[in-house]
């Protein structure tokens, strides 16, 4: 409430001088824009949003959500707006993250190699159910060579390797096993 409010916005000392650069950016937008461009350019905005994501507040969360359709892609591929993303994930009802499922599912391959969005993926993965991350499975199965080796790549295939159920668990080792020797000597593959 608005003294929870008061307390989180106490906690963040914000210059003037960047106040204005700041308000320079979102003048003269509406509100869904102007909440867009602070997650992603200001890492306290970033901050202040996963504090009122933390707690728990269904409808203030809810809000953010609506706010965020359409741009959950370009938040997962920014440093700040995928850390709320991940809060977001973590803490919206079911019904959400099924949107944010389909908002995302055109850019998997993307965000799995992306430095942010790995990170919205291995959340998203550790989130829906199993039989529920068909979609991710699919990137990663069809890429899943390439995917071993990748920086990230490797990161969201242990992730998935958690969260599958025995028969996508057996088919991405039968395709990793043929090229065991190859994996084991690389970088990221050895892991």
């Amino acid at each position: 409430t608005s003294t929870n409010y008061r307390k989180i916005k106490s906690n963040i000392k914000y210059a003037p001088r960047k106040a204005r650069m700041t308000l320079d950016l979102i003048r003269g937008k509406n509100v869904t824009q102007a909440e867009a461009i602070l997650l992603t350019t200001n890492t306290k905005a970033s901050r202040l949003i996963q504090k009122v994501l933390e707690s728990k507040d269904e409808e203030k969360n809810n809000y953010i959500m609506e706010s965020l359709k359409g741009k959950i892609y370009e938040l997962s591929l920014h440093m700040y707006g995928c850390r709320v993303m991940q809060q977001l994930i973590t803490v919206i009802d079911q019904k959400y993250l099924s949107q944010i499922t389909l908002e995302l599912k055109d850019h998997f391959a993307k965000l799995i190699e992306d430095q942010n969005g790995n990170h919205v993926i291995q959340k998203l993965i550790e989130r829906l159910d199993k039989g529920e991350n068909n979609g991710i499975y699919d990137v990663v199965y069809s890429n899943i060579l390439e995917l071993s080796k990748h920086q990230y790549g490797c990161r969201v295939i242990q992730t998935l390797l958690k969260q599958c159920n025995e028969e996508q668990i057996s088919k991405l080792l039968d395709e990793i096993i043929k090229d065991v020797k190859d994996l084991s000597q690389d970088q990221y593959g050895n892991y």
